[in-house]
């Protein structure tokens, strides 16, 4: 039997996936003659197939020794690169490729994918665009697309490709996972969640997307639900350690205290240098009034990223409560050098200017800041009227008055109830913020059990609401 014959078969074989006896074919022609272009080539191509990418790069530079411009060797031997993740090197075969064909759809494609993977997205889009030119519906390559348009920030575009390419293959589940994720980014999380849903009917067992739809319903307060889509993921695969991060966060949101310390204690045990979650737990146990615990915390995400100004701000936190208050300073300071728009540090700092300096003006002039970085942040508006208050500066403090009543009557974390005891007249705006700032920090009361009464007498029992952070616990601290 002829060469090309058998070269024949041992393609028709390749191509209809019969892969063992392809290459038994394929180094049959080898052993009859070494130098064989076509065999030392598709038997390359066969290897990376195979994961065996070592053996296919060799096999496909064999093959390129003996015709060195061949644009299909040259596509091959960039795709098994790309298996072996020398990204830079298939860059280079492929645009070798292209200048023996321009026209070179698979090319073009693989080049995009190449230069993807190098973060070089506006030129993955560029090359894909070329390719798309050629084959306007090529599901892969308009999916593809869309993930580096997503990369670039470009919603609008990534999401009409994803809906081209779910018009031309509408079970194409990844896709509307990864449109989901771009809906997200644009702010529409109700709508995101049906993409999600629409991918799950598609993969139900698929973690990724039951975690990216446990995300859109976090975005959207519901975090019981959130709670439930996170647990989906992590029975798919448990060791997750996004999946076990957001859930901790969601606990967290939910103020279940004890078991999101647990679980950012389980996403810690998977990574364990991991720095946004090293700073979600520092915070938490200062919550728990372990601030000691949480500087360990600080310590770690500040030796892993030393330009971390919200690392820094919260050791800082975490030494005010440990009453190291010029150690705080120093450390608001350092966070402020870092990021000297970050509200949290400006706050942080303006109170200790006053509390511990007595530096009206310093802590006056951090407030606006803060205000200024952050319009909304928690009760920094309520905290500078009343500074303003001691410092008997009364301009505009009707409107800000009217100001804080308005957003305390739309649940507003914009004053403390203390505060606000020196400002409104009105028991129903009072009550109203104490409401607010309850629900920031705990968790609804569970209903009281009813319970059958078995005695005669008349017993009684005394409750107070003064048993926080109001007046009367104050001037009780001393009993």
């Amino acid at each position: 039997m002829d060469r090309n014959t058998l070269i024949a078969q041992a393609l028709n074989l390749h191509q209809r996936g019969q892969l063992s006896q392809a290459a038994d074919l394929y180094d049959q022609i080898l052993s009859l003659e070494p130098g064989n272009f076509a065999a030392l080539q598709f038997l390359g191509v066969l290897r990376g197939q195979l994961g065996r990418n070592a053996e296919g790069i060799k096999l496909l530079e064999a093959a390129l020794a003996i015709q060195p411009g061949h644009f299909g060797a040259l596509a091959n031997y960039g795709q098994v690169l790309m298996g072996s993740g020398d990204h830079v090197g298939a860059l280079a075969a492929f645009d070798k490729a292209l200048s023996a064909k321009p026209d070179f759809f698979e090319a073009l494609y693989n080049r995009g994918v190449a230069l993807a993977e190098l973060k070089r997205f506006s030129e993955a889009v560029t090359s894909y665009d070329k390719a798309l030119a050629l084959h306007p519906g090529n599901v892969a390559c308009l999916y593809n697309r869309a993930i580096a348009l997503a990369a670039l920030d470009r919603h609008d575009d990534a999401l009409a490709d994803y809906d081209k390419a779910l018009d031309i293959q509408p079970n194409f589940a990844a896709a509307w996972d990864n449109r989901g994720n771009v809906l997200r980014n644009m702010g529409r999380p109700a709508a995101a969640l049906e993409s999600y849903e629409k991918a799950l009917q598609l993969a139900p067992q698929d973690s990724r997307a039951w975690y990216n739809r446990a995300n859109a319903l976090a975005d959207l307060q519901r975090f019981e639900e959130a709670l439930a889509g996170y647990d989906r993921a992590l029975s798919f695969q448990p060791v997750f350690f996004e999946a076990l991060r957001s859930r901790a966060v969601a606990l967290l949101a939910l103020n279940r205290f004890d078991e999101a310390l647990g679980g950012l204690d389980q996403a810690l045990a998977v990574h364990p240098g991991h720095v946004p979650t090293l700073l979600h737990r520092a915070i938490l146990l200062q919550e728990m009034g372990q601030a000691a615990r949480a500087l360990a915390d600080y310590d770690k995400a500040i030796a892993a990223e030393p330009g971390n100004a919200r690392a820094w701000n919260g050791r800082g936190s975490a030494l005010h409560a440990l009453k190291r208050a010029p150690e705080a300073l120093a450390h608001f300071d350092k966070a402020l050098a870092l990021d000297a728009k970050l509200a949290d540090a400006l706050a942080n700092r303006a109170n200790l200017r006053w509390a511990e300096r007595g530096d009206y003006a310093g802590a006056v002039a951090d407030l606006k800041a803060a205000l200024a970085a952050d319009p909304g942040h928690p009760f920094a508006r309520g905290e500078l009227l009343h500074l303003k208050m001691h410092g008997a500066d009364w301009e505009d403090f009707d409107r800000e008055v009217d100001a804080i009543d308005q957003a305390v009557r739309q649940g507003q974390r914009v004053v403390r109830p203390f505060v606000y005891q020196a400002i409104s007249q009105s028991p129903a705006d009072l009550q109203a913020c104490s409401r607010t700032f309850a629900a920031s920090l705990f968790s609804p009361a569970p209903q009281p059990p009813l319970f059958a009464h078995h005695h005669q007498k008349i017993r009684i029992g005394y409750v107070s609401g003064e048993f926080r952070e109001q007046a009367t616990a104050y001037l009780m601290a001393g009993l």
